[in-house]
């Protein structure tokens, strides 16, 4: 079985992390898989395929592991090495330059670097130059494949556009209680890293002013945004209508106890929060700077929805009632180019790739 390489910092519960591990899984049948952590630890450690090598670096951080790396990838000989966070993506750029110019380096990005770039101007050197020097790039949308093109002149067969795989397993029991939603109200539901890229304190804002009394927010979630959160919640008398619940690794509950996502991220490449949703038949209302989730607005027309502002928001949770948006009919539906078995042959024709 021909050998890969993946590396992630640790097994937390991030999107790149788990758009990894489940493109993990739908190859570990097909070829010799091996993980490399820098810490192992993680609510996604459950998740990963039982065939899959894992070697734990125990440095934490990337800085402590360049040399650790460097060896793996001498000892091990692998076919492709394949990221899906930037500044490892950098990192590997580095080593293919330095070191091994025939590995073969497989980079997903995943946010839209149009957006990375307003945050870091440096940014637009290693988009520009830096990412020529991989084999492939991985574009988890349409649209972040034509920014790279578009913007930084990256050749067609260069960028690929893959969806994000999205895998539901089976639960046969759940640890979230269930009182976390109420019966006889809307449950607004969001998950995301307490962060400011996921701009809580504006959907917290958002959702005092709508006052709207059918409805409860659920936040599911950790990161250092907490304390600010929990006080906002708290100085607005919100501690019975908005919940900061923590974070679960089995979804599907969550999910099917829930009515409505709301996202505000100020930016995101392919939320995979909102393709769950949304295939598991919930309503999702996101804000226009969520990435590619946009391009998902033909097939789900009764369930995505957009907000332009803050007004557009407040006026949109105001609209919601219990007979329209309460136990309204659910149905699972994943698009054909979403299916497990499509994005799988991407990656493999992306693998055997010369």
């Amino acid at each position: 079985m021909k050998k890969l390489l993946f590396i992630i910092p640790n097994f937390n519960s991030g999107g790149a992390e788990k758009v990894t591990i489940n493109i993990i899984n739908l190859l570990s049948n097909k070829y010799k898989i091996t993980l490399v952590v820098f810490e192992s630890k993680g609510l996604y450690l459950d998740l990963l395929n039982y065939n899959v090598d894992v070697i734990d670096l125990k440095t934490k951080k990337l800085r402590y592991s360049f040399f650790k790396i460097i060896s793996l990838v001498y000892t091990l000989k692998p076919k492709v090495v394949f990221s899906s966070l930037l500044h490892i993506n950098i990192y590997l750029i580095f080593v293919k330059l330095l070191f091994y110019w025939n590995l073969k380096i497989i980079l997903r990005e995943s946010n839209m670097p149009i957006s990375n770039i307003k945050r870091n101007k440096k940014l637009y050197f290693c988009y520009r130059y830096l990412y020529k020097i991989s084999n492939f790039i991985v574009a988890s949308s349409n649209t972040m494949q034509n920014e790279f093109i578009n913007s930084f002149k990256l050749k067609i067969n260069k960028i690929h556009f893959i969806p994000n795989p999205i895998i539901f397993k089976k639960e046969l029991t759940s640890t979230v209680p269930k009182n976390f939603f109420y019966k006889n109200k809307i449950n607004l539901l969001s998950i995301g890293r307490l962060t400011e890229q996921k701009n809580y304190s504006f959907m917290i804002n958002s959702f005092l002013r709508a006052k709207n009394k059918h409805t409860i927010l659920n936040i599911f979630g950790e990161g250092s945004n907490k304390e600010l959160l929990l006080d906002q919640i708290n100085k607005n008398n919100l501690y019975d209508k908005v919940f900061l619940r923590g974070v679960y690794s089995k979804i599907n509950f969550i999910y099917d106890k829930s009515d409505i996502l709301i996202m505000c991220s100020k930016w995101e490449g392919m939320s995979n929060v909102m393709l769950e949703a949304l295939f598991r038949g919930l309503i999702v209302i996101s804000s226009k700077d969520a990435g590619g989730i946009s391009e998902l607005k033909k097939i789900y027309q009764k369930k995505l929805f957009f907000y332009s502002n803050q007004t557009d928001l407040i006026r949109i949770i105001q609209s919601l009632t219990l007979k329209k948006h309460k136990n309204y009919n659910k149905q699972i539906f994943i698009p054909k180019e979403y299916s497990i078995n499509n994005i799988r042959d991407l990656y493999i024709n992306l693998i055997e790739k010369n």
